[in-house]
C-alpha cells in the first residue's frame, strides 16, 4: 500500500467534510452493512496480441464482498458519505497457449511462443470513497442529486507460472530454429491511487415503505504513467421495517479499466447483487 497516496485522499475526503459541515443545520445518520457478490469478466493483462481472461483462462470464481455505506445528512440540501468494499479472488488453471511476438534480431521477423503452464492466480481489489450529494430536488415522491467525490482504489493482480515452452523462430513463413525450456515467473501488477469523480443519485418512493435508489458516478485517473478509469451503477429497492432499519436488495456494476507505459493493459467488469441492511440513527 502507498501510504501517502492514501493518506492525501483521506486528508481531501476529511477537508471536504470538515467544510460541508460548517454549514449544518440539522444532521441525520444511516449506516448500510451487508455483501456484495459480484462475477467477474474481462482481461486481467493484455499485452500486444496476448490478453488473459480472469474466469475462462485463470479460472478466477465469484466472491462475497463485505460493502459499508455511512450517511450523514447535513441538511435538506446536503448529504456526506463514506462507502468501502473489498474483493479477493483466487484460481487455478492449466493453461495451453501459443503467442507470435515481432522480434527482429538476427535476421528473424517474429517468434511463437507454444507452452503448457500451470498458474496460480490472485486478484484483490478493495475502495474507499468520500462524497458530497447536493439535492437539486426533493418532494413527495422522490429525490435527485448530484454527487461530487474522490474514490481511492487499489487493484492487484499476481500469478505464479510455472511449466515447459518452446520457441520457434521465423523469418517469413520459414522455420529457422527452435528452441524449448522450463520456467517460472511469479508477477504482480497493481493498480493504485485516489480518483475523483463526478457522479447522479436518485430515488422514487413506490409506497409508504418502498423506495427504489440509483446511483452513478464514474471518472478516470492518471499518474506515475499508468491511466485508469471507472464508472460505478447501483440499483436497489429498500424496504423499511420501521424508521429505523431497513433492507435494500439490489445490483451493483463496477467496470475499470487501466493501461500502463508499457502497453499493458486491462478491462474488468464487477457484477452482481448487493443485499445490506439499513440503521437510521
Amino acid at each position: 500500500m502507498k501510504f501517502p497516496k492514501l493518506i492525501f485522499s483521506l486528508v481531501l475526503i476529511a477537508l471536504l467534510m470538515i467544510s460541508l459541515s460548517l454549514h449544518a443545520q440539522a444532521s441525520k445518520w444511516s449506516a448500510d452493512l451487508g455483501i456484495w457478490h459480484p462475477s467477474i469478466r474481462g482481461s486481467g493483462f493484455t499485452y500486444g496480441n496476448y490478453s488473459l481472461d480472469l474466469s475462462n483462462d485463470l479460472n478466477i470464481s465469484d466472491t462475497t464482498s463485505p460493502y459499508l455505506k455511512l450517511r450523514y445528512q447535513l441538511n435538506k440540501r446536503w448529504d456526506l458519505a463514506l462507502e468501502y468494499f473489498y474483493l479477493s479472488y483466487n484460481g487455478y488453471r492449466n493453461i495451453t497457449t501459443s503467442v507470435t511476438f515481432p522480434y527482429t534480431t538476427g535476421g528473424y521477423t517474429h517468434i511463437v511462443v507454444t507452452g503448457a503452464f500451470n498458474v496460480n492466480s490472485s486478484l484483490k481489489h478493495w475502495s474507499l470513497d468520500g462524497n458530497a450529494i447536493y439535492r437539486i430536488s426533493s418532494g413527495r415522491t422522490g429525490d435527485l442529486g448530484l454527487m461530487i467525490g474522490v474514490r481511492y482504489l487499489n487493484f492487484k493482480v499476481s500469478g505464479q507460472f510455472s511449466g515447459t515452452f518452446n520457441v520457434d523462430f521465423y523469418n517469413g513463413n520459414t522455420l529457422l530454429g527452435s528452441s524449448a525450456g522450463q520456467t517460472y515467473l511469479s508477477s504482480e501488477y497493481t493498480v493504485e491511487g485516489p480518483v475523483p469523480y463526478l457522479g447522479i443519485t436518485g430515488n422514487l418512493k413506490l409506497s409508504q415503505n418502498v423506495i427504489a435508489n440509483l446511483t452513478y458516478r464514474g471518472m478516470s485517473y492518471s499518474g506515475n504513467s499508468t491511466t485508469a478509469s471507472f464508472s460505478d451503477l447501483e440499483i436497489t429497492l429498500n424496504w423499511k421495517f420501521s424508521d429505523k432499519l431497513g433492507l435494500n436488495i439490489g445490483y451493483k456494476d463496477q467496470e475499470l479499466n487501466y493501461r500502463d507505459s508499457d502497453g499493458r493493459n486491462g478491462n474488468l467488469s464487477f457484477r452482481g447483487p448487493v443485499l445490506t441492511l439499513t440503521w437510521n440513527f
